[in-house]
Formats: C-alpha cells, structure tokens, sequence
C-alpha cells in the first residue's frame, strides 16, 4: 500500500470540503511497514519515516482494531491531536483523520475563560469536556464519515490494482483493472491471476517472482499477460503482502500495461545500432556482436575466424 503514487492535486477539491479545523490533517499510512503514503495539508518538511515500534499508532492498528480513537503526538510535525483511525478494508492502508484540541474544545476554552476569570472550576471543566467530547458518538460518525469518503480515493488509482487472498484468488480489482485487463471484478472473482498469463513468461522467472515475495514481502518485474480480447502485453507488475501476526493474509498487485514503452525503448535501440539511410548494422552493433561471439568461443574453447573486407570507394557512396 502498495499501492501506485497518485497526485493530491486529483483530490484536492474533496479534501478541502472537510473541515478540520486549524492544524487539522488527514494522513495515509502503510500498513506493511507504517510509512507515510499521503499527508494533506501537503508538507514538504513533514516526517515521513515509519512509525516506531511502541508507538500508540502503530500498537492500535497492529492489535487489529478497525477504527480506534486515540490521542497522540503526531511524528509529521509533534503536535498534539485526537485522531480517529480506519483500516481500509483489503487494502494495505489505513487513514487518520486529526484534529487539534484548539479545534475541538474552541467552545470548552470560551467557557474556561470565563470561569478562569471566577478562579473556581478550571480543572474540573477541562476534564469533563474532554471526556465528553472523547466519547462523543457525533464526533465518531463524523470521523467515519470523512475516513470512508477518502477510502474511495483508491478507486481513482490510474494503476490496474488487484487484491486476492491467502490462497491467491481474487477478491478486488479496481476500474484500471478493467481497463487494462478487459475483465471485469464479475469475471475473474475467485480466480488465480495466472489465468491471465500469456504463456511467454518463463516459468524460472515465475519461480524468482515467488520466492521474493515469500522471503521478502515484495516483488517487481515484468512479466506478459493476454487481454480479453486476445491480444498479449507486457506490463510491470509490483506485489506485496499482508501479514498479520507473521501470517499471510493478503496479496496486493499493481501493475501498467509498458507496450507503448517497451516499442519505444526498441526503437531507440534500432536507431542507435543501424545506419539511419542503409538501415544496415553499424559499429557499434557489430562490435556488441564480435564480443558476445568471442566470449561464447572462449567459453566453449572453439575455435573463431573473423574476416575483414575493405572496399575501395565505399566511403563516396556512403556519403
């Protein structure tokens, strides 16, 4: 969660209609590893290390919990706030929606200060309206309702995101997916991805590709797949899991349909080995070509004849 980076300015609109209040933020988080995935307001100089082991935060989502209240010290810039979780369901996220005291309690201060001016019922008043508003079920709808608004930001990824589980079959897609692939969520439910394979992968790269994942959580390449209506592809593919208590529940892909990248990286290397008026080979092809034959016949101890031909007058053709 994984997840394919998407810029804010596509969400801006949906994220200032939410009121936070001043110093408010929302922020996404990765649950492999609790890094910073979006944090809005944008903040260049905010802290975007992961979280570190015994934070509040991070002991919450990790216990299981699917949308805990907590008040913490925010690593982005070590402020004070209330902040309500949600665990995006089967998908490696989760969201946090904080608001500072200064906006919560703006009509507990008003009330404070009037009583402050009494000398009697500071302490008192402080604590019962924390209190209150900690548990308040309008606070908590609120907040589930602006951490589910965002949950549909993934809907938006221009990435074909996939999502299946333990046994790899699958459980989501989202509408790139359909785009890319042809098939929709209906179609491929309950399948093993490889029923999109081409055929031109080879299995030794398969093998790699899982024992990556297995051993290291992620795994990045390319790799061909045939769309609905017959024609193959290549695209490069990321997949990560989702562990809980060491256990895999959940794998994650994402990937880009790279045809268009991959013709222009063969067109570029056409052009820089072949003659633009002859179209022949040039030099620099054909020494790639004596020292790949060289090394094979070194390799194998056979033997190697290279013939040189000069031809006279060659070069007021070629120019």
């Amino acid at each position: 969660m994984v997840i394919a980076e998407i810029s804010l300015n596509h969400f801006e609109s949906m994220f200032n209609s939410i009121n936070l209040g001043e110093k408010g933020l929302i922020a996404i988080r990765r649950t492999e590893d609790f890094s910073l995935a979006m944090l809005w307001p944008p903040d260049p100089n905010a802290n975007r290390e992961p979280l570190k082991p015994g934070h509040p935060n991070r002991e919450r989502i990790a216990s299981g919990e699917k949308s805990p209240e907590v008040d913490f010290i925010a690593q982005f810039d070590n402020k004070r706030r209330l902040f309500s979780l949600q665990r995006l369901n089967d998908y490696p996220f989760y969201v946090l929606v904080g608001q500072t005291y200064e906006h919560i309690l703006s009509e507990w201060q008003r009330r404070v200060l009037v009583t402050l001016r009494t000398g009697t019922g500071l302490a008192l008043l402080m604590l019962w309206g924390i209190y209150r508003l900690r548990r308040s079920e309008t606070l908590r709808q609120a907040s589930e309702a602006q951490t589910s608004l965002l949950a549909g930001f993934f809907e938006y990824s221009s990435e074909a995101c996939v999502i299946t589980n333990a046994d790899n079959c699958i459980m989501a897609v989202n509408p790139s997916f359909t785009r890319i692939t042809g098939y929709t969520l209906d179609e491929v439910r309950g399948k093993n991805p490889k029923t999109l394979a081409a055929g031109r992968t080879t299995q030794k790269t398969y093998a790699e590709m899982w024992r990556k994942i297995n051993e290291e959580g992620v795994w990045q390449g390319e790799i061909w797949d045939r769309h609905k209506d017959g024609h193959v592809y290549p695209k490069w593919l990321t997949i990560s899991t989702i562990r809980k208590a060491g256990k895999i529940t959940r794998y994650t892909g994402s990937f880009v349909d790279i045809t268009e990248r991959k013709a222009a990286m063969e067109r570029i290397y056409y052009l820089a080995h072949h003659d633009t008026l002859t179209r022949l080979p040039n030099r620099t092809l054909f020494e790639e070509h004596v020292e790949e034959v060289l090394k094979k016949a070194g390799n194998d101890g056979t033997p190697l004849a290279l013939l040189f031909i000069d031809l006279d007058y060659f070069k007021h053709i070629n120019d």
